[in-house]
Formats: structure tokens, C-alpha cells, sequence
């Protein structure tokens, strides 16, 4: 439970935990109302619903732009209680959903989700238009860029968010914090497509390369001279690259630029080889070769030097 200090009142969910998801109406609607039930708003919006229409979210009813409009005031409301030192947005963990998020907690700013976003189609009078036309003119009011590229595919782009718009869905990546305004755009509706549900599939940072490098430096900062010296002090026998690379496949982070298979110009791997190059010039660990089947492999051991330096976490060199 969150009291928020403004108006004391009690918001009923957990911070940097999901609350909600959009991949169905009535169950977004169900928990943000119970969150809110001690707010002033919550008593209109509790009557906005037609009788036991929770209990049934494949009623018809849920279809309808009145449900939507439900849907976007709760938002909002979700929204407008926001506690300070906190932020409303999507989030990750074991689940992806939406919360109330710390502002200061890890880099949530910095993720990007894969999003599908399922729509209908309205039924209009007179000339149609196709959803993803009129999709692209709604956003390009919020700052995106349109390039429709077959009859029934459009891009739009903002900052780092890649999305395809289609008749009937959109997909690709959007940056957290565009997600619940591109939503909030969506739930207005228009004459040729009603939002229907928002499913976060996926996510991973939406850093560049440099960014990437900072990310570990700040995370690993106090842990990479003992991952470093340990893996060495383990496996003396194994070559360099192998152990630097098991190193970097265990902080190693998914970004637009890659997943899991990183190899030996990923950022991760860079990173941790920049540590252990930093140990070799400081005498703790000492290079040398040996013989395996024909084949010359480079290894590293520690040093005395190395070994009563006594690196553990925490230090820094």
C-alpha cells in the first residue's frame, strides 16, 4: 500500500511491482479500481460500469468506445495520484505490466519494450480510409514520423521507438516513456479503428554502444577487478579470451545493437578486457603460453603480487 503524502490517501498496489497489464479490458479496469478505492474519483468511475459487467470480460460491452473512455479516465487517474519520487510507466521483471516506479530505481527510463498492440476496425460511412493512415496522422500530432511503405504498412518513428502500423496491429519497439501516451492517443479511437489491448512481450535497453559502456562501468564499477582476478585465479589453464568472454556473458545486457551473442567487440567484452589489460600492467596477473595439441594458447595466472593484493569486491584499482 502507498500513502500518497499530498492528500493521504491510500493507493492499494506495491512500488516497482506490477500493477496491470492492457492485455485485456476488464482486468486492467478491475485492479485500477481497486487500487483507487479510496480516492474522490473512484465513486463516478465505479458507476460508469453497467451492473456485473467485470465478472464478463468477453461482453460485448468491452468493445465499446464507452469502455475505452473507462479505460483512458482510469489511466489518468492512476496517473494524476502518482506519489512524489515516483513515475507511472511501464516496467519489467517477471512479468512486464505497469506500475508505480521509483524514479531513481535502475534504468527503467532507459528500456525499450516490444510491444503488440491489437485493434478493430470501425465500421465508417462514406469514403474509407485505412487504420494505419489514420493512425499515422493521429501521432504525427505527438511528434512521430510516418513513412508508409506498402498499402497496408506505415513506420513511425520517435527518438529511439520503432513501430509498424498495420490494419489491424502495430508492433516493434517503443521507449518507456512514449508507451502510455501513444496508448492514451490510442484509446481516443477514431472513424476506422478502436484500441483494443496492449501486450508487452518484451524488453531490453535502448542504449548505443557508448551508453552501453557507461552502463557497466557504473554497474561493475566495485565488482570487476575481483570477476576479473577470480576467473584467473580458478581457471589458470584457461585461455584469456575464454574467461574474459564468460565474464562479459554474465553482465552482458540486450540493447538494440545485440542479445546474447555477443563476441569480442561487444561493449561487455570490451569492458571487462580493458580491466584485465589494466591487471597485467599492474603486475597481478602474469601472461604466459602453453601447448595444446599443436595450438599455442594464451592464459594468465595471478601473481604474488596479485594474490597479496587480496582484490575483492569493492576494490578498485
Amino acid at each position: 500500500m502507498i500513502i500518497n503524502k499530498k492528500t493521504q490517501e491510500k493507493l492499494y498496489t506495491d512500488v516497482n511491482r506490477v500493477m496491470f497489464t492492457l492485455e485485456d479490458k476488464a482486468g486492467a479496469c478491475s485492479r485500477m479500481l481497486d487500487v483507487i478505492r479510496d480516492t474522490s474519483e473512484y465513486p463516478q468511475l465505479i458507476s460508469l460500469l453497467p451492473s456485473h459487467i467485470l465478472e464478463n470480460p468477453k461482453d460485448k460491452w468491452w468493445q465499446d468506445k464507452a469502455a475505452n473512455s473507462l479505460l483512458s479516465q482510469l489511466l489518468q487517474v492512476i496517473d494524476n495520484h502518482t506519489p512524489e519520487e515516483y513515475r507511472f510507466c511501464s516496467i519489467s521483471g517477471r512479468t512486464y505490466g505497469f506500475a508505480y516506479a521509483e524514479i531513481n530505481s535502475g534504468y527503467e527510463k532507459d528500456m525499450l519494450y516490444t510491444v503488440e498492440i491489437s485493434l478493430d476496425q470501425s465500421p465508417a460511412h462514406g469514403k474509407q480510409k485505412r487504420p494505419c493512415e489514420e493512425i499515422a496522422e493521429l501521432v504525427t500530432t505527438d511528434g512521430y514520423s510516418s513513412h508508409m511503405e506498402r498499402k497496408a504498412v506505415c513506420r513511425i518513428t520517435k527518438g529511439k521507438t520503432r513501430l509498424s502500423l498495420y490494419n489491424r496491429w502495430i508492433r516493434g519497439y517503443c521507449e518507456s516513456d512514449l508507451l502510455l501516451p501513444l496508448i492514451f492517443l490510442l484509446l481516443k479511437g477514431g472513424r476506422y479503428f478502436r484500441f483494443t489491448s496492449c501486450k508487452i512481450t518484451d524488453a531490453m535497453y535502448g542504449f548505443s554502444p557508448e551508453e552501453e559502456t557507461g552502463y557497466y562501468h557504473r554497474q561493475y564499477r566495485y565488482s570487476v577487478h575481483y570477476l576479473v582476478f577470480d576467473i584467473f585465479r580458478r581457471k589458470p589453464a584457461g585461455s584469456v579470451a575464454d574467461n574474459l568472454m564468460e565474464i562479459a556473458k554474465s553482465i552482458n545486457i540486450f540493447t538494440l545493437h545485440h542479445s546474447d551473442n555477443i563476441d569480442e567487440k561487444s561493449p561487455a567484452y570490451l569492458y571487462v578486457r580493458e580491466a584485465y589489460r589494466k591487471q597485467v600492467r599492474k603486475g597481478y596477473l602474469q601472461e604466459y603460453t602453453r601447448t595444446w595439441i599443436r595450438e599455442e594458447i594464451r592464459c594468465a595466472r595471478p601473481t604474488k603480487k596479485g594474490t597479496s593484493k587480496n582484490i575483492f569486491y569493492g576494490t578498485e584499482l
